[in-house]
């Protein structure tokens, strides 16, 4: 996790929310100014020239950067180090311990507190707090105020908040006792990791409205925290069950055959002529037969009447695409890569463009045409599939293109088989290594298992219909989802600010 989002889930926990309450509330009563009235010494820091190798020659400064801000409380040590001869040269900034760091450049608003004399690079400036303000108490109150940062912000290509914009921030404090006080309670609930914690709150020294107040944040965490657990849960039971789904239907068990006169015997031995023909008649190309399945390579037992065959026995084409990556152009032939191929569809919105020649290089060889199937065949999303949806010509790269007569065979029910197919694909077919491939000779070899015509469309039905109740389930959890997180707001905003919700 990055510095940036540790800051963010801080800024968000029950802590800082509660601080945020009982600044808000200290308004009414205490001194309300900026913190330029409270800023004893404000410094932004340097980095010395790399040329000069005496600024780095010893280990004298902890020289801190961005990326080290706010992911502590508390700053220690640094990663890199200046010299004391950069301090001496005045190329080097020095802060006094107590001084609190903010990250003035880029992700601005990121704070930590030094606990030695140390220094930084330009994108840091640093406060050192005058006496009647407790460094802890104003650490929390800058966390909680971060939006502060970002009011009327100067900004060229990044943010930038330099020592005029820090100087105008508003500030509210109490008397220094009561500073500590609140402080106190603050370090004390941030012990609190469950609800078997909250007698914490009874110990505390604070207003008893600061109690409650405190109480009633943390249960809607806890509370929020397992009805997110469980709303995560409940979709991971849903992609259970759409496996589920399409696992029983591959295997015959969620329609009921009424015509088993057909069989997929009958429509394998058809599809064989035809591709025999088509041979023949050097319309397609001859190739070599595929060894017939044996008892060992069948995953699971399918209607009497289906048949058990290879993938590329039923395909009049298996093929892929280019093997070198073309050069891209802003226009020209739409050209797709890997990533574009989703389980839910071809992102054609994000298609990339090369240039004609490569183009019909690569359409001679693979031809995509309407209602064939690409399947990826490398890297990470190797073996999701995707069926073609236009009729425009286009060129493809690191995925796999497979064809067949779809008057006998229901691309939707082949494209369902990979689909469901594609965690064993991986598993038994293809080949390891830093980059996963399904070559289209392995591809070739996948058991498929073959129900007459008719069947595979009362199959694809049938699925559309499961499908269509499962993205409604899917729909309500997260509908459910984005109740739960406008409720925290709105009760958040309503401790806040007042408001009646």
């Amino acid at each position: 996790m990055t510095t940036a989002e540790k800051y963010r889930q801080l800024e968000k926990s029950p802590v800082i929310n509660i601080a945020r309450f009982i600044f808000n509330d200290l308004k009414n009563e205490a001194t309300n100014t900026t913190l330029e009235k409270v800023i004893a010494d404000i410094k932004t820091g340097k980095t010395p020239s790399k040329q000069e190798k005496r600024y780095y020659e010893d280990d004298s400064f902890d020289w801190f950067k961005p990326d080290e801000i706010g992911s502590e409380k508390y700053l220690f040590t640094a990663k890199d180090k200046v010299s004391k001869y950069a301090f001496e040269t005045k190329q080097a900034t020095i802060y006094e311990p107590d001084t609190i760091l903010i990250n003035a450049i880029g992700d601005v608003g990121r704070i930590s507190i030094l606990k030695k004399q140390a220094s930084s690079n330009q994108q840091i400036t640093g406060i050192r707090l005058k006496e009647d303000v407790f460094v802890d108490y104003a650490y929390f109150y800058l966390l909680a105020h971060r939006q502060y940062f970002y009011v009327d912000l100067f900004q060229t290509t990044l943010p930038i908040v330099n020592q005029k914009k820090i100087n105008t921030i508003p500030f509210c404090y109490p008397i220094i006792e009561e500073q500590k006080r609140i402080v106190k309670g603050f370090e004390e609930i941030e012990k609190i990791k469950s609800i078997a914690d909250l007698h914490i709150i009874d110990n505390l020294n604070w207003k008893e409205g600061y109690k409650v107040i405190c109480r009633n944040f943390f249960n809607l965490q806890f509370g929020t925290k397992e009805i997110v657990t469980e709303l995560t849960h409940q979709l991971n039971l849903i992609k259970q069950l759409r496996q589920a789904f399409l696992r029983e239907t591959m295997q015959g068990k969620l329609i009921k055959s009424t015509n088993t006169k057909e069989t997929g015997q009958q429509l394998l031995a058809k599809i064989k002529a035809e591709k025999a023909q088509l041979m023949a008649e050097k319309k397609l190309k001859k190739e070599k037969e595929l060894a017939p399945i044996s008892e060992d390579e069948i995953p699971f037992e399918i209607p009497e009447h289906w048949a058990w065959c290879r993938l590329g026995e039923i395909c009049t084409k298996v093929t892929d695409g280019f093997h070198n990556t073309p050069k891209k152009l802003e226009e020209g032939k739409i050209y797709i890569s890997a990533t574009h191929i989703k389980d839910t569809g071809i992102k054609w919105d994000e298609c990339l463009y090369v240039s004609e020649k490569d183009h019909l290089e690569l359409y001679k060889k693979a031809s995509p045409q309407r209602g064939e199937i690409l399947i990826t065949n490398r890297g990470a999303g190797c073996g999701t599939p995707a069926i073609i949806d236009i009729d425009d010509e286009f060129s493809f790269q690191n995925t796999a293109l497979i064809g067949f007569n779809q008057s006998l065979i229901n691309n939707k029910y082949v494209y369902n088989f990979i689909l469901k197919s594609r965690d064993e694909i991986m598993e038994k077919f293809v080949n390891g290594g830093l980059q996963p491939m399904l070559s289209n000779v392995i591809l070739k070899t996948v058991p498929f298992p073959l129900p007459p015509f008719h069947e595979q469309e009362q199959i694809v039905a049938k699925l559309e219909e499961l499908m269509t109740f499962c993205d409604g389930l899917e729909q309500s959890i997260k509908e459910s989802q984005g109740y739960n997180e406008m409720l925290l707001r709105q009760v958040l905003r309503e401790a806040l600010q007042g408001e009646k919700v």
